[in-house]
């Protein structure tokens, strides 16, 4: 893992100019970009993200037929904030999950990709899924990086959305024994990537240094039903925060990974969301399992047998 290189790409893709442009409307459709196209172009601003709109090619991988795993993380922050947590710390993931599964002699079939507009509502991931469909692409799963770079040992800097306690339970009561300390990465999953979401999380732990992680389990399906929850429990809504929201609306098993944004950080959308605030060593250890995760899929998505 290049701690050095992780470091290096949040700061340049927290650089106010860069965020002024990515935030700047274009009058261009929304979009996304595959992060071949990205690293192509050698160019992530926004006017050339919108400008073609490009496709996501299919990934050349030893398992031809195998369905896709997408890795991706929004682009864009809120005007006024250089937004290194929210959400250069995703894209830095990206990148160096990029880096570290080109070195695999047969890389897994994944599609890593970064997403505009998704402070506007989700724009460039519901044209990424859509584009992704279209084209005719087997998508078994995704994984979302949403605010990943912020953590905080002190007791009491993890908090809670009103009502928590009875939509989620089980990982309300894990950070309550905890202290209420936001030491840990967020994993926000569904019934269809439990077994995805064990894997991240297996990862996490055997990563350096060792990551503690809070399983989520969001009760809804998949699909348009699962959507329709929110509004009879909206405390559910903030499971919906991010990139991943589309594809679960599209029935695509997908998962959330995040230091739960406003929850922890007070920085959230605020001009002091800047890159000496993160903590680097942790953020590459999302980064290392992450990438196992993607170079095991797509056994990673396959239930573990029960022990007997």
């Amino acid at each position: 893992m290049n701690l050095v290189q992780v470091q290096s790409q949040l700061q340049r893709l927290s650089d106010p100019q860069l965020i002024q442009e990515i935030n700047q409307p274009t009058g261009m459709v929304p979009s996304y970009m595959a992060l071949s196209e990205m690293q192509r172009r050698q160019d992530i601003r926004k006017g050339t993200a919108q400008a073609e709109a490009p496709k996501a090619e299919p990934p050349k991988t030893g398992a031809p037929g195998a369905s896709a795993l997408v890795i991706g993380a929004h682009l864009d922050s809120v005007q006024g904030s250089p937004g290194a947590d929210d959400n250069a710390s995703g894209v830095a993931v990206v990148l160096e999950v990029a880096r570290l599964l080109g070195a695999l002699a047969v890389p897994p079939p994944v599609i890593l990709m970064v997403f505009d507009m998704e402070e506007l509502g989700l724009i460039g991931s519901r044209e990424a899924v859509r584009g992704l469909l279209r084209a005719g692409r087997a998508v078994g799963g995704m994984i979302c990086l949403e605010s990943v770079g912020y953590f905080s040992s002190e007791p009491g800097s993890q908090r809670l959305p009103a009502g928590a306690g009875l939509a989620m339970p089980e990982a309300v009561d894990t950070v309550r024994r905890a202290g209420h300390r936001g030491d840990f990465t967020l994993i926000v999953h569904r019934a269809s990537s439990r077994a995805l979401a064990g894997t991240w999380s297996r990862a996490a732990a055997a990563a350096s240094p060792a990551l503690p992680t809070v399983l989520l389990p969001d009760p809804r399906p998949d699909g348009r039903l699962g959507a329709a929850f929110g509004l009879a429990v909206p405390v559910l809504n903030n499971l919906d925060r991010s990139d991943h929201s589309p594809f679960w609306n599209r029935g695509i098993p997908a998962m959330m990974l995040t230091g739960t944004a406003n929850f922890r950080n007070a920085q959230y959308h605020r001009p002091g969301d800047t890159p000496d605030t993160l903590d680097y060593e942790r953020l590459a250890s999302v980064a290392t399992a992450t990438a196992a995760t993607a170079a095991a899929w797509p056994e990673a998505d396959e239930p573990r047998p029960v022990d007997s």
